[in-house]
């Protein structure tokens, strides 16, 4: 039974550190978009919204689009 306090008191004191550092979460609730058919030669557009959800600032360095 002791062991198992221990052990209840290193995990909680483990996920106070870590939710002290904080740490960025990215979500991206639309992850592709079939445009409708267009004629040839038009510019078409859309946006894609990522959110941090996290509670550390998210950094992006590289974007590539495919």
């Amino acid at each position: 039974m002791k062991n198992a306090v221990v052990l209840f008191f290193m995990v909680f004191y483990a996920s106070l550190v870590l939710a002290a550092e904080g740490k960025p979460s990215a979500v991206l609730p639309e992850t592709e978009y079939h445009f409708p058919p267009v004629v040839d030669g038009t510019t078409v557009t859309h946006d894609f919204v990522l959110k941090n959800v996290g509670t550390a600032d998210l950094v992006i360095e590289k974007l590539e689009s495919g």
